[in-house]
């Protein structure tokens, strides 16, 4: 068994590696400073005022991590189009004034993202205007921001435990509450530090969480009803809100995974990147063999939509397929979806890929009066009963699942919204291109490491927390 001192110096050994040094802090203030000053000078003659947040304002940010929220409180009366336009005006003075770059970002409204240039270091900042309202009476979702500081602040006694959490997270590829990684709000892994004290504390508490939902809080509250979630933690600063509502079940149960394997092999490599090992084409060549499956993959030009449209109708365009191949009797033991800057690619794991050509399908019991419907629509078929049902038997529309998928990127428009392509990337799925077999492994070898990793993840993610 594993003693404390141990687990407590391979922490201390992390922070050393993980926390920003003297000069990064030193940097870091002098810069939030420069932008508030400025923000708080053009925001005067709209009677506002600005608050630096992010993580930086809380003391929990990672060592070269340079990146600033700056928030524009502005009064509630201000109307929603013009918190959009001010905003965003103000926000481009300030970049302008400072010499960097920006662009128009997108949340529920739109915001400033900026690259600024300052003593040698690129800073990433997000200018974002919110109202001047309480936590529980929001008006946009981005007004809880400056309660969720300000109680950080007030609550987190050591923010280094915070950044020892943040820093296991990142490891683990659990951080991140974006929809892409749906994982740990930096917001989260402060609070799950102030209900439990410290990062040792909270990893051993995790290591014990069971199935069927967990609902954490920091404080006693009355039951509130969330939608259905694998973890719920009551928010501090809005009751009806679930801080980890972007957690997805496959990112809790890494997370629980990684805390064990931490408190049975305690290593200062569970706070630092991972090295992560593509595929080489033979490895997937044997995976694949060894598992007795094919592999199919349709690829497509990246459409120009951010990335929170782009990932939930990447997901349903996924699953969608799925679907359709489920209703063909074309079994997929997985779906996925992979995306980088330039393409989009949807990939399948077929059980099975040739059926008879000969289906049977059921129609109604011989006691319904409504059969004749059935029974006028496959009149050119031969017609059986069988368990007291009307059925017929006909020739399927596709044999092989190349057939299925050939059809599939060979149509229209107007017919893949009609089957359920999502409407964001059906232009581009217009213009999409298959690969099977050894185009598959051609596609695997040419294209990115990335994808390579990304395929050796999937095939060989275990998530067991029985032990």
């Amino acid at each position: 068994m594993v003693k404390d001192a141990t687990y407590k110096k391979i922490c201390n050994d992390a922070i050393k590696l993980i926390k920003p040094s003297k000069e990064e802090e030193i940097k870091n203030k002098k810069f939030s400073e420069l932008l508030l000053k400025i923000a708080n000078e053009k925001l005067k003659q709209f009677n506002a005022r600005a608050m630096i947040c992010g993580s930086v304002a809380k003391n929990t940010n990672l060592k070269g991590k340079y990146e600033t929220d700056l928030f524009m409180i502005f009064h509630p009366s201000l109307q929603k189009d013009k918190l959009t336009k001010f905003g965003i005006e103000i926000g481009k003075e300030i970049v302008e004034e400072l010499r960097g770059k920006w662009e128009i970002a997108y949340a529920e409204h739109p915001y400033l993202n900026a690259r600024i240039f300052f003593e040698n270091t690129v800073f990433d900042v997000d200018i974002v205007p919110c109202y001047d309202v309480p936590a529980n009476k929001i008006k946009s979702a981005v007004d809880r921001t400056p309660h969720h500081v300000k109680y950080v602040i007030r609550n987190l006694k050591n923010p280094d435990e915070a950044r020892l959490l943040k820093a296991f997270m990142k490891s683990a590829e659990c951080y991140g509450a974006d929809v892409k990684t749906k994982g740990f709000s930096g917001y989260l892994c402060e609070l799950l530090i102030i209900k439990y004290g410290s990062f040792l504390n909270c990893i051993k508490n995790v290591a014990n969480w069971k199935f069927g939902g967990i609902i954490l809080s920091i404080e006693k509250t009355e039951k509130i009803k969330f939608e259905k979630s694998p973890l719920i933690f009551i928010d501090p600063v809005d009751k009806n809100r679930n801080v980890a509502a972007a957690v997805s079940s496959e990112k809790l149960f890494k997370f629980i995974c990684t805390a064990r394997d931490f408190l049975f092999s305690p290593s200062v490599n569970f706070f630092l990147p991972r090295k992560k090992i593509p595929y080489s084409v033979i490895d997937l060549m044997r995976t694949l063999r060894a598992r007795g499956s094919r592999i199919f993959v349709i690829k497509f030009k990246r459409p120009e939509i951010i990335d929170d449209i782009l990932y939930p109708q990447m997901l349903k365009c996924s699953n969608r397929i799925a679907k359709i191949l489920e209703e063909n009797n074309f079994k997929t033991i997985l779906n996925e979806i992979f995306i980088d800057k330039e393409n989009c690619l949807l990939l399948f794991e077929l059980e099975n890929w040739r059926v008879s050509k000969i289906e049977r399908h059921y129609g109604p019991s011989i006691y319904d009066k409504h059969a004749e419907g059935f029974l006028n629509r496959y009149k050119e078929w031969k017609i059986k009963i069988k368990n007291d049902k009307w059925c017929v038997e006909k020739l399927r529309d596709f044999k092989r699942v190349e057939e299925l998928f050939n059809w599939l990127i060979k149509l229209d428009k107007e017919k893949l919204l009609e089957i359920g392509i999502p409407a964001g990337i059906v232009d581009s799925f217009t213009n999409s291109f298959l690969y099977y077999d050894n185009k598959f492994f051609e596609l695997a070898k040419e294209y990115s490491e990335e994808f390579r990793i990304f395929l050796r993840e999937i095939f060989e993610e275990d998530l067991n927390i029985i032990v």
